[in-house]
This record gives C-alpha cells, sequence and structure tokens, in this order.
C-alpha cells in the first residue's frame, strides 16, 4: 500500500461512530491520491473520547532526533509490529484507524505497471488498524501514523497479496482503547 483515498464529505461512515466525529470527517477535504508523508484524517481515543486529527502518513518515533526517520514507516506488519522498537510504545497506548475509500495497488508484472483500486464491495467507507506517534511538544509537534498490514488471500494474482488490516466497526472502540486481547 502506497497511497489510498480519503474521500470522506459524502461517505457513509458506519452509525457505529459517533456523530460529532462522523461530522469532523465530512469537513476533511477529499483526497483521491495520498501518498507517503500526506496528511489524512486520523480517528483515535484519548483521555476515554473519541477524536480526529490531521496526521501526516509515515509513523516518525518520538525518540527520533528529527521530525522524520530513515526508516520506512508508512506501513508495519501486523505480526511483528507488536515487538518492533519502531511500534512497540504506538502498539501499547497509541492505536488509531484510518478511515479510507480504498487503497492501490500496482501489478510490478506489468509494463507499464499497472493500478488497481482495492474498496469495499458496497463502496463503503473502511477503517484500517494504524498506530500513531506524537514527535515533538503537544501544540506544535508532529503527529504521524502507520497502517498495519497482513496477507490478505482475497487479493488475486500478480498483485501481492498483502494490505491494511481492517477494524469492522463495532470492533473500532476496542481496537483504539488498546485493548490487549
Amino acid at each position: 500500500m502506497r497511497r489510498f483515498v480519503q474521500s470522506l464529505s459524502s461517505g457513509d461512515i458506519d452509525p457505529v461512530v459517533p456523530a460529532g466525529v462522523r461530522e469532523a470527517l465530512r469537513e476533511f477535504p477529499d483526497r483521491y491520491n495520498v501518498a507517503i508523508r500526506g496528511p489524512a484524517a486520523i480517528v483515535f481515543i484519548q483521555e476515554a473520547r473519541w477524536k480526529v486529527a490531521s496526521m501526516s502518513w509515515g509513523l516518525v518515533p518520538s525518540w527520533e532526533k528529527e521530525a522524520n526517520t530513515r526508516y520506512s514507516t508508512q506501513t508495519a506488519r501486523l505480526e511483528r509490529a507488536r515487538e518492533s522498537r519502531l511500534y512497540r510504545s504506538a502498539w501499547a497506548q497509541r492505536r488509531c484507524v484510518l478511515p479510507l475509500n480504498g487503497y492501490y495497488k500496482w501489478d510490478r508484472e506489468s509494463s507499464p505497471r499497472q493500478p488497481y483500486f482495492i474498496q469495499a464491495a458496497d463502496g463503503g467507507v473502511l477503517f484500517a488498524a494504524a498506530l500513531w506517534s506524537l514527535w515533538g511538544e503537544v501544540e506544535t509537534g508532529l503527529l504521524s501514523f502507520a497502517v498495519l498490514t497482513h496477507e490478505q488471500p482475497a487479493i488475486p494474482s500478480p498483485l501481492v497479496p498483502d494490505g491494511p488490516r481492517f477494524v469492522p466497526p463495532a470492533l473500532l472502540a476496542e481496537w483504539m482503547s488498546c485493548d490487549p486481547r
């Protein structure tokens, strides 16, 4: 996953998401080709309240000396993130979701390379599991995130069979509350 679409201004967002959060998401500008380091609307829970913020795609750990990183941190493998030095703290304390309409996968075997748009069968908003970080001070720091990925057998060949780990709407609060299950 290297690019995604976040067009929420008129999309149906599941009613399990609090009304205020749905409205906040609809106010974000529609983006049809979000790339690495691009801004995106992220939903998270802080102090027992659902929040929405614009974050940069590509997690910058709080321990980095500068507001960037030499590592590729736009995605993190689900099965390794919990133990990874880059993501361990975020896994334990700062989980979030990326609402999106779909994402692009590229057929690397074709010439020129062919993009495919992967989306929900009904075209609805999907919620990708993600981790977030704050680099710097609360008021002036950089908010950033990484999307959790895993193997998805439903993705057909010749596309690489991995993609975001989607969270069902009914489990959003549980995921973002950092429930250890």
